[in-house]
């Protein structure tokens, strides 16, 4: 029964618990969704940034090896050897150079008729090539230009044939230099290195004929024969015009690609891969947060009961305090004070509320016990007087002679009587001290209501630091923002650098042995170019960490502060507690205020029947012989003494209303 009135929907405990839960695990709950969902699109957004920028420096790359070729071409074109159109002195020339040369198959020299006159193998001399576009470009238009996919019937590789024209030193076009570059060689060098091997590769030609797919059968398809989704054709044809990055769906299952042009030979290349290996990393982190979600909420479960009840358990001690002594009962044992906060002054304020209500409990009810004895005595001699009375007024015809027993009578009288007055007076002195304490018990009463109001003040105070405490926290959040976009800047310009010394080590690769200093320093600035980035996203991580650290900080104080306010709240309800015994106290202060007048008139009436009886004794003596005298004097007697009996009564009577009202109180252990 205990632990179930623990745990009641109605008891402090729970409430806090709940309130403890909802503003922490409900927040965490919600933030997580958010940063799994907002991961996701930034994970997805950040891989169609990389696969859009991968595809543009492939497809940069591959449109530079062809103007590469086609330079070195148009270079040699310009030789007094190659104008010569002599084979004697071109083919030795023409075979070095294909010799030196890692891309070209074949070299070969047209005439302005279309015949070949000089070739790197030998036996295609004197063939026609008149009928060829590259040759017919050169020949009639005076253009450099690319040939279409072939493949080489000496080596069986696919091949792009770089054609230039030759023209004498007057400009006329005398005849067409050409290579015929090794296909194979370029994808091989930009298409197998530095893409994930998950992701699919697709390269369409000028003339819409995929010569690299991720299925092999589609390769020299075109793209409308291909066995691929409109989709992903549509994203193929724009390749060969523009760049981008768009969704497919494959089998039900969704692609990214990316595509860009190579505008030089009018190509177009794509990179694609599945949705879902892009959010592998992001699954992971989705993953991570939901372990961390449980094992925060099991840790702030924990730590909410263990504060709570330690926070709690003073006040429950003096809430069942406070029931014990409104049943009455002030012999339970003082609570336990172990602190010097507010709380440990309520339970100190409390424990000596209840020593002196103890106190005055009991000189009450030793005041009434003495009241109640000294209106028996009162009463027993009002009897005996009383009785004396009659006697004397039975025998008033032996007044006369009998005047000496009857001032001893009188005399015996007046002692009993100045018993009773002594007894009064030390009734009006209890009654007044009672009424002494009863004020005293007000006013603790009063100090300890203070005491609370002064406990909500220091709370509310609490409130106010946590507040500005929340307000730097944020402050700080923001700082922490800024810091990130800066790092945003950095991580750009160090990507910039890395393009810009890729394109250094390309042109010092073209200048070949003059240009091997200038490729040291361009691979060097790369280097720096990553490091700069990979430190640029080390401190993002730092700052991103210090950003969800401050949330979570910004999150604790709006708990901090919903407890403040629930302190707030059930330091009121100890204020209305103490009222409650303020106004008790306050009730039974009239009541003893009214004992002491009661006894006040009793003093009175006793002094006036001491009067009365002294004037009986000197009349006793005075006149004897006068038997009407002692008659009226008796009959005055008489009714003195029934009034001396009515206040007795009434003293009894206030007396035993007393010690019923002290009997509701359980003073002695």
């Amino acid at each position: 029964m205990v632990e179930m009135k623990r745990f009641s929907s109605n008891s402090i405990r729970t409430k806090f618990i709940a309130s403890f839960l909802l503003v922490s695990l409900i927040p965490l709950l919600i933030i997580s969704l958010l940063v799994s969902n907002l991961n996701s699109k930034i994970t997805i957004s950040k891989e169609k940034e990389s696969m859009h920028g991968l595809v543009l420096s492939k497809a940069q790359a591959m449109d530079e090896w062809f103007r590469t070729q086609m330079a070195e071409l148009q270079l040699i074109a310009e030789t007094e050897t190659i104008k010569s159109m002599d084979n004697e002195r071109i083919f030795p020339f023409i075979s070095i150079v294909n010799e030196r040369s890692e891309v070209f198959e074949t070299n070969f020299i047209v005439n302005s008729k279309g015949t070949v006159i000089s070739h790197t193998t030998p036996k295609n001399i004197g063939s026609d090539y008149s009928d060829r576009s590259y040759v017919q470009a050169a020949l009639t238009k005076g253009e450099s230009s690319y040939s279409e996919v072939l493949i080489s019937k000496a080596t069986g590789n696919r091949i792009v044939v770089v054609a230039t024209p030759i023209k004498d030193n007057g400009g006329k076009v005398i005849g067409v230099l050409a290579g015929s570059a090794n296909f194979e060689a370029l994808v091989d060098t930009f298409l197998k290195d530095g893409i994930d091997k998950a992701s699919g590769i697709t390269l369409v030609d000028a003339e819409k004929r995929l010569q690299v797919a991720p299925n092999k059968e589609d390769i020299y398809s075109t793209i409308d024969e291909a066995s691929i989704s409109s989709t992903l054709k549509a994203a193929l044809r724009k390749s060969l015009v523009e760049s981008g990055i768009s969704l497919f769906e494959l089998s039900n299952e969704n692609f990214l690609i990316a595509y860009a042009p190579i505008q030089t030979v009018g190509y177009g290349l794509s990179i694609s891969m599945p949705e879902k290996l892009a959010l592998e990393e992001s699954n992971a982190i989705e993953k991570l947060t939901y372990l961390i979600i449980v094992i925060s909420s099991i840790l702030i479960i924990a730590l909410a009961y263990s504060i709570i009840t330690k926070l709690i358990k003073p006040i429950l001690a003096v809430s069942e305090g406070m029931k014990t002594v409104a049943n009455g009962d002030l012999t339970s044992q003082p609570l336990e004070v172990k602190s010097n906060d507010e709380i440990g002054n309520l339970a100190a304020s409390f424990n000596e509320m209840v020593v002196n209500m103890k106190e005055v409990i009991k000189t009450v009810a030793n005041t009434a016990a003495q009241v109640s004895a000294s209106s028996d005595e009162l009463m027993a001699s009002a009897e005996h007087t009383n009785v004396a009375t009659e006697q004397v007024t039975a025998s008033v015809q032996e007044v006369a002679g009998s005047a000496e027993k009857q001032t001893y009578e009188v005399e015996h009288n007046a002692r009993a009587l100045g018993e009773v007055s002594n007894g009064v007076n030390r009734i009006v002195d209890s009654s007044k001290k009672v009424f002494e304490l009863a004020n005293h018990t007000t006013t603790l009463a009063e100090i300890g209501g203070q005491s609370v109001q002064d406990t909500v003040n220091q709370m509310n105070s609490i409130h106010s630091s946590v507040n500005e405490s929340n307000t730097m926290i944020k402050s700080l959040y923001e700082r922490s923002r800024e810091v990130s976009s800066i790092l945003d800047v950095i991580t750009g310009i160090a990507e910039q650098t890395n393009l810009l010394s890729l394109n250094a080590a390309i042109e010092a690769a073209r200048a070949g042995e003059h240009g091997r200093g200038f490729a040291v320093v361009a691979d060097e600035v790369r280097k720096l170019a990553e490091q700069s980035q990979q430190s640029a996203k080390e401190i993002l991580a730092i700052v991103e960490g210090i950003q969800k650290d401050t949330e979570s900080s910004v999150q604790i104080m709006a708990r901090v502060t919903d407890d403040v306010q629930v302190g707030v709240k059930v330091s009121n309800e100890a204020i209305e507690k103490f009222n409650g015994i303020l106004q008790s106290t306050k009730e039974i202060t009239p009541q003893m205020e009214e004992v002491s007048a009661i006894a006040e008139q009793m003093s009175a009436a006793v002094q006036q029947v001491s009067a009365t009886i002294n004037d009986l004794s000197v009349i006793a003596k005075g006149n004897a012989t006068t038997a009407e005298e002692v008659a009226a004097s008796t009959e005055e007697q008489m009714a003195s003494m029934q009034e001396i009996t009515a206040s007795a009564n009434t003293l009894s009577s206030k007396a035993e209303e007393l010690n019923q009202l002290i009997s509701k109180f359980k003073y002695k252990n």
